[in-house]
């Protein structure tokens, strides 16, 4: 007869084992190119591998469940896991281009170029035409110092289609290449194809800014933030343009309003900044005294330049010695350091000249003996 537990158990187990079995009837009445046991938005991905190892145990052949294990080992960044899962997989069907096109993925992460650029290839041979395959492959030819072979795949994938974003791509990868004037051109095509595509313009606005065209970069940032205006990279970028034009007052209103919905570092660093390159190095330290992070160079160099303009050179001193703590070769450090060394060493040495001239003015010459002299 059955007590609670064992019944309890029982029913756990009879769960489980409903669940695998669903799992593997999925996965064997499937189309191999299909995988809707991922596109099923899991939210526990532990969980899922866990149901996949269950499965693996139950049939090891399985290589829908090896393919996407290894998708899962992706996203919990253990590359060189899904590595080793993808393999198994290919060993299993070699003909399958959504195997080599992640293989081709993870050994790029991995820094194994020459291997990402044979799976990319052999994953386009097989049939994978899409942009990001593209895009990978010619990244990978570019780790690898390949230019001419970047260029190339460039080309492919224009034959292939001559729509705004294929153009875009194009222009990426001719930018990787530093070759502003052909990817300029790119991206025109993709803005003449479809004149909203952000991707075209922003493209376009990072060459004028490498190109020091920093007025048309601005028409172009100011269109892109039309268009978002809170996108707070958008407001960031503004506010560089500001700051290297001198309009303070204009870049700290609209850092003040990426302030009001995102309080992170970043911004508080960027409003101290602002504040410092205005003089108001008392609001610079009041919003330095705000981060979570104190310990970051550049932010420990900003209090430092602060304090010394607000004259607490004692404790400047010392943010720039904690700087040299951490890094004695901090060229910077040093030399502001020495700066500021140099400056109260001649502050010291005024103050001495000028408490003894306050001692010789305010101490009376002795009483002369006028007999001493009539004698």
């Amino acid at each position: 007869m059955f007590n609670k537990t064992s019944f309890s158990v029982i029913s756990s187990f009879s769960s489980r084992l409903g669940v695998l079995l669903s799992v593997l009837v999925l996965f064997n009445c499937v189309p191999r190119s299909d995988h809707p046991f991922l596109e099923e938005d899991q939210t526990n991905p532990q969980e899922v591998l866990e149901y996949l190892n269950d499965v693996l145990r139950v049939d090891p052949d399985n290589n829908n469940a090896l393919y996407q294990k290894a998708q899962i080992q992706i996203k919990q960044k253990d590359w060189e896991a899904a590595l080793l899962t993808i393999d198994k997989a290919l060993k299993i069907d070699f003909t399958n281009n959504d195997y080599f096109f992640l293989r081709g993925k993870i050994t790029a992460q991995l820094g194994k170029y020459d291997e990402s650029v044979r799976s990319f290839n052999q994953a386009e041979t097989l049939g994978n035409k899409s942009h990001e395959l593209y895009k990978l492959l010619s990244r990978s030819y570019l780790a690898l110092d390949q230019p001419s072979e970047s260029r190339e795949v460039v080309n492919r994938l224009l034959k292939l289609d001559d729509g705004d974003e294929a153009h875009i791509l194009a222009g990426e990868t001719l930018l990787a290449l530093n070759d502003s004037a052909a990817a300029f051109s790119q991206f025109n095509t993709a803005i003449n194809i479809n004149k909203t595509n952000e991707k075209a313009l922003y493209g376009i606005k990072q060459i004028h800014l490498g190109r020091g065209e920093l007025v048309k970069a601005e028409t172009i940032l100011d269109e892109l933030m039309a268009s978002d205006p809170s996108r707070a990279s958008f407001i960031l970028e503004k506010v560089d343009l500001l700051k290297n034009r001198e309009s303070m007052d204009t870049a700290k209103m609209l850092i003040k309003i990426v302030f009001q919905r995102d309080s992170s570092d970043q911004i508080i660093t960027e409003l101290a900044r602002l504040e410092y390159l205005s003089g108001n190095y008392d609001s610079t330290l009041f919003y330095l005294e705000k981060l979570k992070n104190k310990n970051n160079t550049s932010v420990l160099l900003l209090n430092a330049r602060a304090l010394d303009k607000n004259r607490d050179y004692v404790k400047s001193r010392a943010v720039y010695e904690s700087i040299l703590l951490q890094d004695s070769t901090n060229n910077i450090a040093q030399s502001e350091l020495a700066a500021l060394k140099g400056k109260m060493a001649y502050l010291q040495r005024t103050a001495r000249k000028r408490t003894t001239l306050d001692s010789i003015r305010n101490s009376p010459p002795p009483v002369l003996n006028r007999r001493e002299l009539v004698n």
